[in-house]
């Protein structure tokens, strides 16, 4: 079996799940159960590192370690665009809106 859950969220799993248990032996009734399921899911998904519902949208750990690194790279952009006091490519203004560009055709 792959692990499709990163660690971080591994160990929220797994506190949650704690959580849910401790709070289900405090309860009666539907709320029991529905606190139970929910711990067992919490603590199952975070002591095998892997969840059915991540594989079935189609996430995995290497997109979530990818997005971690494209995010880090445009802070690192971002700060230096700001050291150097000159403003990211992303921020440039818009072009006026004309007649001609119009897209909803304005009249």
């Amino acid at each position: 079996m792959t692990h499709n859950i990163g660690t971080v969220e591994r160990y929220a799993r797994l506190a949650a799940g704690i959580a849910a248990a401790y709070a289900a032996t405090r309860t009666t009734g539907w709320k029991r159960s529905a606190l139970s399921s929910m711990a067992f899911s919490g603590i199952g998904t975070g002591l095998t590192g892997y969840c059915p519902i991540n594989e079935a949208i189609g996430r995995h750990p290497e997109s979530i370690d990818e997005q971690g690194e494209r995010d880090t790279e445009l802070r690192r952009q971002m700060a230096m665009a700001s050291a150097l006091g000159t403003k990211p490519s992303s921020y440039a203004p818009m072009p006026a809106v004309t007649r001609q560009n119009d897209s909803f055709g304005g009249a």
